[in-house]
This record gives structure tokens, C-alpha cells and sequence, in this order.
């Protein structure tokens, strides 16, 4: 998504339907990824009608993940309106989101080089917001240089190598998860993800 150009709007899983649809109307998301029909659904909404705000969803079912899903007595058939979603190509799955991406590169092989070319450190890379603790969250601008320069501060640290495994624990919506996985990008060193920590 970075090396798109595109601006990351991470969510937590927890939001409530109306603090989801409020980050997308503020921070102006054209396209969502959600993790299983439970998320789909709060967003359903935002890809019905013609004033609909979303382009089009993603959803990853758990078995593309590999990963047994919490909400497996839901499916995305059964949420309303989801079938048509589903036939206009609003509502996509991740095979669906893999067919497009082939056709794009079979028609303009360069495109991914091309966007990565025209990059700049000062792009905006991802919007992250507040908890809203005093008030209504405020989404926080960061741009890749301010990644870059975290995660260089990372591994000047050395407190990973490329030999070591480290366990997120975070959530990854949360911004300092995110900087130890670029950092890890960086420095070779392997994360891994628990299923759960109790």
C-alpha cells in the first residue's frame, strides 16, 4: 500500500460501526481492507447506494490467513446487501483483489515501478488516530520520512538484529507496532504474530 502511494488509515478491530464510519468520512479512505464479515459489516453502508463513500472493501477470510476466525458463525453471504455488493465488485474478496491486480499488471507491467519511482519521502504514508480520550480523535499526518527516521532510531539502538524473532504483541493499528514491523523490514529481523495471549 506504501509503495502505492497510497495513505495508510489503520482501524482497530474494537472500533464501534459509527467510529469506523467516522474515521473514513474525516480522513477521506476510498477503500478498506477488514479482516471478516464481522468488520465488513460495519461498514456496509458506506458501499450501498450512489453517494456511497467507499469505493470498494476487502475482506480477508480467516482461511486465506490460515488462522482459525473468532467470528466463524458469521458469513459474509448472510450480512444484507452483501451478495449484491458482492456482484458490482464494491465487495471484494481477497482472490477477487488478487484478479484485479493481475489484470492491471498484464496491462501496464510497470505500474508497481512506476509508482515506487515516483515516490517521495515527503508523501503522506499513513493517517493515525488519536484515541479520543479529550475529545474527537484527531488523525496525526505521518509521512515516510518520519517512518524512515523512527526506524532508523530503531535499529541504531540495536536492540534487534537479523537474527533475532521478536512477538508482537500490539495491535497493529497501534503506530509503535507498525515502526517495529518497518523495522524489522530494515533490519531482517523475523516477526511473529500470536494467535491470541492468553
Amino acid at each position: 500500500i506504501l509503495m502505492a502511494r497510497a495513505v495508510v488509515v489503520p482501524l482497530y478491530p474494537a472500533s464501534t460501526g459509527a467510529r469506523v464510519r467516522q474515521i473514513i468520512a474525516h480522513s477521506g479512505a476510498r477503500h478498506i481492507i477488514a479482516e471478516d464479515p464481522l468488520q465488513v459489516e460495519k461498514i456496509l453502508p458506506l458501499l450501498e447506494g450512489k453517494k456511497r463513500s467507499l469505493e470498494a472493501a476487502i475482506f480477508l477470510e480467516a482461511a486465506c490467513m490460515g488462522v482459525a476466525s473468532s467470528h466463524a458463525s458469521l458469513h459474509i453471504e448472510e450480512l444484507d446487501g452483501a451478495n449484491q455488493l458482492l456482484a458490482s465488485g464494491h465487495l471484494l474478496d481477497f482472490d477477487g483483489l488478487m484478479v484485479r491486480g493481475r489484470r492491471l499488471l498484464a496491462s501496464s507491467p510497470e505500474a508497481v515501478t512506476e509508482r515506487r519511482l515516483a515516490s517521495a519521502s515527503s508523501d503522506l504514508a499513513t493517517l493515525v488516530y488519536t484515541s479520543g480520550t479529550t475529545g474527537h480523535p484527531l488523525g496525526v499526518h505521518l509521512t515516510h520520512r518520519h517512518i524512515l527516521s523512527e526506524v532508523e532510531a530503531l535499529h541504531a539502538m540495536k536492540l534487534m538484529d537479523r537474527h533475532d524473532v521478536h512477538l508482537m504483541a500490539l495491535p497493529l493499528a497501534h503506530i509503535f507496532a507498525r515502526v517495529v514491523l518497518w523495522a524489522g523490514v530494515c533490519s531482517g529481523f523475523e516477526t511473529a504474530f500470536s494467535r491470541g495471549l492468553h
